[in-house]
Parts: C-alpha cells; structure tokens; sequence
C-alpha cells in the first residue's frame, strides 16, 4: 500500500458554469488554464495528494487530470 502523502488537497470543482458555455476552471490562464494553475501551485507548494471534485461535466476535465496525476 503507497503511504499517505505529507500534504494533500481538495479543489473543488463541481460548479455548472451555465452562463460561460465552458467549466471555469478550464479557462484559459496563462499558458495553461485556471484548473491547471491551480495544480501546479499546489505541486510546487509540495502538496503532495491532490483530489478534484467534479460535477456534471467530468468528461471535459479528463484529459488535464490524467496528464496532471490527480484525483
């Protein structure tokens, strides 16, 4: 069994976006997006665990997960 991780973290992204037409947290940012960020932050901070909390629309956040190795 992998032990815990010394750090970890929820970002919470569940919300419906309806009036954007696209998640938030998919959002362009820089050279990434808003989600992205967000996990690179919180790599570099050295959270270790990181889980995202999706909502109606888990298929669109697939691709950044698995290529980001979070939850």
């Amino acid at each position: 069994m992998k032990p815990a991780p010394a750090f970890a973290a929820v970002i919470p992204a569940a919300g419906e976006s309806s009036r954007m037409g696209l998640p938030k947290p998919l959002l362009p940012l820089g050279t990434s997006t808003i989600l992205g960020e967000a996990i690179r932050g919180l790599r570099e901070g050295g959270v270790d665990g990181i889980v995202v909390v999706l909502g109606p629309s888990p298929e669109a956040y697939l691709p950044l997960l698995k290529a980001s190795g979070v939850r």
